[in-house]
């Protein structure tokens, strides 16, 4: 569920723009004192101070359990109630972050990050599975864990989606991958009509933020700054490298090193909301 770290990586930001590191210092701690992570899991170089780690906690993980219960609660064949009480029970979104700490860690050979990968993304389908049936709801989670779950029933549109969103990135260089097989499932570009799926794209993503700042009651003048620095930092084309780089068949290496250059790109956008907020 790409959407997770997408939210987990705004929240560190508004934390810290200048020391990402911290917060994934406090998200490693989190998992071990939960006793999600083993304890010789390495961690970042640089030490996080308590305090830090404790607004790490207080902020980001209901950040991110709100956003993927309101996911949940989207989809009308999902019982959420019930599913959201029972992945709640199995530590889903401690699995979920785990996820991305381990693919984010540098301290780890290869070998080492996919054996851990391979037994997390097991768990997580562990815990999907048995709230589907403890609730008698949707397997399949409406195409929402498909990645966990095995499944491959995407509809064309999300396909035409997926394929538009890789060459865009690719075109505009915003990540470097090679020679690589944008389209696996072999459909027809032609129809994708990408310029429309991307101008409808950024119109939904812009239109979202907006509603999350409003929400959040604050002066017309700060969201319009807002979305200024989101535009001119391409905070829309950054993100969805981010969900590309999920989507395509590359190596670990290349892929962290994508997602590290496009995670350091993302820092200015903080560094303009700060801004924003200031004047």
């Amino acid at each position: 569920m790409k959407g997770v770290y997408i939210i987990l990586l705004f929240c560190l930001f508004e934390l810290s723009a200048s020391d990402k590191d911290t917060g994934i210092t406090c998200l490693i701690k989190y998992l071990k004192d939960h006793g999600r992570l083993e304890e010789d899991f390495p961690l970042p170089q640089k030490p996080a101070h308590a305090q830090a780690c404790d607004a790490v906690v207080r902020l980001v993980l209901p950040t991110i359990e709100r956003e993927f219960l309101s996911k949940l609660s989207e989809k009308e064949s999902i019982k959420s109630d019930c599913v959201s009480a029972q992945l709640k029970k199995g530590g889903l979104l401690d699995y979920l972050i785990k996820e991305e700490v381990i693919e984010s860690s540098t301290d780890l050979s290869n070998q080492e990050v996919m054996k851990k990968l391979a037994e997390t993304r097991e768990t997580i389908k562990g815990i999907l599975d048995n709230a589907a049936v403890f609730c008698n709801s949707d397997a399949t989670y409406a195409g929402l864990f498909d990645k966990y779950l095995g499944l491959k029933n995407e509809s064309l549109s999300a396909l035409q989606s997926h394929y538009c969103m890789a060459k865009y990135v690719i075109d505009e260089e915003i990540i470097d991958v090679g020679n690589v097989n944008i389209n696996p499932s072999n459909i027809d570009t032609a129809a994708a009509n990408c310029d429309t799926v991307i101008s409808n794209a950024k119109a939904e993503v812009e239109a979202q933020l907006r509603d999350k700042y409003k929400e959040q009651n604050l002066s017309q003048s700060k969201i319009n700054c807002i979305m200024r620095s989101f535009r001119r930092n391409k905070m829309f084309e950054n993100s969805i490298a981010l969900g590309a780089l999920e989507n395509l068949e590359i190596s670990l290496e290349t892929k962290r090193e994508n997602k590290e250059r496009v995670e350091n790109k993302m820092e200015s956008f903080v560094t303009g909301v700060f801004g924003c907020f200031m004047g």
